[in-house]
């Protein structure tokens, strides 16, 4: 009889050691899943690679921009989606809208929020 009772105890010492061990492997392999050290929170997709900043830095210089009105970040318009260059509408669906003067001519600058090379203009009487 004494022989049964211990076997039991160890037993139970057992499945106590087993379960313990369970809930500290699944917490670790959790934790392990959630994170990562080679995770980048700025290369995360839907990150805003190209500022606002920079957009407007684009339409002064490159498309001679005068006086900047409006900007915006944003996805196109089906309109705008119409006259967009075919380059244009490969990397990202938004951009950078920027709204403004070129001499007396109303122009919109399209800037894409992933890459400062994706750029074009758009005057303002084509999109109508």
């Amino acid at each position: 009889m004494l022989q049964e009772d211990q076997f039991l105890g160890g037993g139970h010492l057992l499945k106590k050691v087993f379960q313990y061990t369970s809930i500290i492997l699944m917490c670790l392999l959790m934790g392990w899943g959630c994170s990562s050290e080679i995770d980048d929170p700025d290369n995360a997709p839907g990150t805003i690679k190209v500022s606002k900043d920079k957009a407007i830095e684009i339409a002064k210089q490159v498309y001679q921009v005068d006086i900047v009105t409006t900007a915006e970040i944003r996805d196109f318009s089906d309109q705008e989606w119409e006259k967009a260059p075919k380059e244009a509408k490969g990397d990202t669906p938004v951009y950078h809208i920027i709204g403004g003067k070129k001499g007396s001519a109303n122009v919109t600058v399209y800037v894409s929020t992933q890459n400062e090379n994706h750029h074009f203009v758009i005057r303002e009487e084509e999109v109508k």
